[in-house]
């Protein structure tokens, strides 16, 4: 008696296999930040990155401006801002100090000072006084820095955007190899100027 064999038989279209169902959906599709949005959010966040370090700049001048004195602390205490915290000292100065009281307040210390310790700090006449920590200067500069990049870059970019709109012919001489390393020079030399110039305008 012959037995009938049963084949499974294959699925197939006109192409070849049909594809499982899960397969038939479309991938979905990332959507880029268009080009004119970064440029946009760098033309507002540079200034303000570079506003922010001047500000700065001129807070670091101005204390180191004042007179320096040495501070006998006497006690410290710290105040915690949601995720920041500030530490502030009291003590006293040297007998003839140029302060009006014998009181004095360290604002922003970078620690807290065990009674006793004595300090170096710059105060003004009604007895306010704070110090420039390597810290705060650190800040500063990478402050001022950060925002004369993001300005130069968009500086950079809306400039290829313009060129590309209307001058397409000029485009291809503003991608070269020179013109990079002609841009690289400007722009270490705009932060090597930049913090040299903060740096003296602080301490001179």
């Amino acid at each position: 008696m012959a037995t009938k064999k049963h084949h499974k038989k294959r699925d197939r279209t006109k192409h070849g296999l049909t594809p499982k169902r899960r397969d038939l959906s479309p991938a979905p599709k990332r959507t880029p930040t268009p080009a004119w949005l970064l440029q946009l959010i760098g033309a507002v966040i540079g200034p303000l990155f570079l506003f922010g370090g001047a500000l700065q700049t001129l807070a670091l001048a101005d204390v180191h401006s004042r007179p320096e004195l040495r501070m006998t602390v006497g006690a410290c205490e710290t105040h915690h801002r949601s995720k920041d915290s500030v530490t502030s000292c009291y003590g006293t100065g040297d007998p003839g100090a140029p302060v009006t009281g014998a009181g004095l307040l360290l604002r922003q210390a970078p620690e807290e000072y065990p009674a006793g310790t004595v300090v170096k700090v710059r105060c003004a006449q009604d007895g306010i006084c704070d110090v420039i920590t390597a810290g705060r200067l650190f800040i500063t500069l990478l402050t001022t820095v950060a925002g004369l990049l993001i300005m130069g870059a968009t500086l950079v970019a809306l400039t290829l955007r313009a060129v590309d709109r209307f001058a397409p012919h000029r485009s291809e001489l503003l991608r070269t190899r020179r013109v990079h390393r002609g841009l690289a020079r400007t722009g270490i030399g705009t932060v090597l100027l930049a913090v040299t110039g903060s740096l003296l305008f602080i301490f001179l």
